[in-house]
């Protein structure tokens, strides 16, 4: 995924508009929609500014993790889990799936 790519992402995240992005942080609507389709990269401080409107790291741009969305549900029963230095067994993983469950869907 490329630097455009994930700036769309990260904006359609927050659930805003390219014209809502630009007038809050002031750079030209057109010379986002540049950056998201690939034509064009921000400079360090539009891409700071990017970042900080859309609540993630100017690392976020750069990842080359092409996983970059999990669901923790699945991460939890497939993968080894610790808790500091303690490793949770099966039956710990369950409690705190459901523990997880319980807050998630009652916000």
């Amino acid at each position: 995924m490329n630097i455009g790519n994930r700036l769309r992402k990260a904006r359609e995240r927050k659930g805003i508009s390219q014209l809502e992005v630009s007038k809050r942080i002031n750079i030209n609507n057109k010379t986002l929609s540049r950056y998201e389709n690939g034509n064009s990269e921000p400079d360090y401080n539009s891409l700071k500014s990017l970042a900080e409107l859309y609540e993630v790291g100017i690392a976020y741009f750069f990842s080359e993790n092409k996983n970059e969305e999990y669901d923790l549900k699945e991460l939890l029963k497939d993968k080894k889990v610790t808790w500091g230095e303690e490793d949770l067994n099966a039956e710990d993983k369950q409690r705190l799936i459901e523990i997880i469950d319980i807050l998630v869907m009652h916000k």
